[in-house]
């Protein structure tokens, strides 16, 4: 009697410890709604059919596809040979009166000469970090009694901007002879007349060397003149660099391989992608006694649409106490649809100078996604996971600047347009 009583107590023991799973296998065999796209868990076994909703924060980073490309250099170009000069002069002359001067070399224009260190002072590269942004996603869906769903996608990361510039300041605050390292210069040629500058943009400089008996260099300046272009002995240069997306996507999803605790689902749809990048080059041009600033700006615009289908495939295990595991993969081809317009542009001028460009590429894309699931009561799920999405054979600009405004043809090449980062959001069914 004993020994019965003692194995009946095992066998209720045993059945306490595994009745939950249990239970909760039984709901999971019923096949009811997840809210979120992938996933075929249940929320309760009071319906299996109706509308959900889900919202969910999203933090991607996206990759840039913006190469090293030098914008800017430390000094000026004397293009037209009138703004530096220099002169030697025989103090003693040729009978050893002194005074009796001579001009053993006169000053000789050098036109295209740098005055200035030529260091690098700005590049393309500084503001391609690719850091993540936030952003956010809104999914609305319908399930049928056969567990088939069709729901809407729709996700959105917000403009991101990145910055970088470079001043009148050099490093070590070293300003250079006559200050030329005060200057900044970016090697734009074929320049209209319309974008030449301020006219009184900088000083004339004369150095005169003493030979016979040695004595210290005299500088003498003379007018105030043009150095020719807003990109010439400029005080300012500042690059930016912006990235904004839009997501759209319809999916039909189905269950192909469903039991108690684990199962699997595939889906097929179509997506849009509305990709946004602009580049721009801001020059601060300031004249000598600073009563007028020129502004040029050089832009570069290009947007890619994505258009496709696409289909994934998934798996998700029950792990208990409310929580499943889901994992996926996904793969899709699609049209891309490319526009860019670059403008060079002077304020307060009217002369615009731009030109289109438009290309059209076939883009495979790849995606995987790991996911957390919780289910804490009836109706309600929380989600928290890491994505994956890449779109090859995009075509993007690498070196966004094209220094010959005569014509306005920056490179674009067909790269990679990535996404990965994490999300975690909460959906509901009603």
């Amino acid at each position: 009697m004993n020994k019965m009583a003692a194995r009946l107590l095992q066998w209720s023991v045993l059945l306490a410890l595994i009745g939950p799973t249990c239970a909760h296998a039984q709901i999971l065999g019923q096949g009811t709604l997840d809210p979120f796209a992938p996933s075929l868990l249940p929320l309760g076994p009071v319906r299996q059919d109706g509308i959900y909703v889900a919202g969910e924060t999203i933090f991607f980073r996206v990759n840039s596809s913006i190469k090293a490309q030098v914008v800017a250099r430390r000094g000026l170009v004397d293009t037209a040979g009138n703004i530096f000069a220099e002169m030697t002069v025989d103090q003693n002359g040729t009978d050893g009166v002194p005074g009796d001067d001579i001009v053993l070399i006169p000053p000789q224009p050098k036109p295209g000469q740098i005055l200035g260190s030529n260091e690098v002072a700005l590049r393309t590269d500084q503001v391609r970090d690719d850091d993540g942004r936030p952003g956010y996603r809104l999914t609305i869906g319908y399930r049928f009694p056969n567990d088939v769903a069709i729901e809407g996608v729709f996700w959105h990361l917000p403009e991101h901007r990145r910055s970088a510039w470079a001043t009148i300041l050099p490093p070590n605050l070293q300003q250079g002879d006559f200050f030329s390292q005060t200057f900044l210069y970016a090697p734009f040629y074929n320049v209209p007349l319309d974008f030449l500058g301020p006219v009184s943009d900088v000083q004339q400089i004369l150095v005169t060397h003493f030979v016979n008996p040695d004595a210290p260099d005299q500088v003498d300046t003379g007018d105030a003149v043009p150095a020719y272009g807003v990109f010439n002995g400029a005080e300012l240069f500042q690059v930016t660099y912006k990235q904004e997306f839009y997501n759209y996507e319809l999916n039909v999803r189905f269950p192909t391989y469903p039991v108690d605790v684990f199962r699997t689902y595939g889906t097929v749809g179509v997506r849009y992608m509305r990709s946004y990048e602009r580049f721009e080059l801001v020059a601060e041009d300031a004249s000598v006694d600073g009563s007028g600033l020129v502004v040029g700006r050089y832009r570069n615009r290009w947007t890619n649409n994505l258009f496709g289908v696409q289909g994934s495939y998934g798996g998700e295990i029950y792990l208990g106490y409310g929580f499943a595991l889901n994992g996926e993969v996904r793969a899709g081809l699609f049209y891309d649809d490319f526009h860019a317009r670059t403008e060079v542009t002077v304020d307060g001028s009217a002369l615009i100078l731009r030109r289109k460009h438009t290309d059209a590429n076939l883009s495979p894309m790849l995606g995987t996604g790991l996911f957390l699931y919780w289910y804490p009561i009836d109706n309600v799920v929380l989600r928290i996971g890491y994505e994956f999405l890449g779109f090859f054979n995009v075509m993007r600009s690498t070196e966004p600047i094209d220094f010959n405004l005569g014509r306005l043809d920056p490179t674009f090449r067909s790269t990679l347009l990535r996404f990965d980062g994490f999300s975690a959001g909460i959906a509901f069914r009603f």
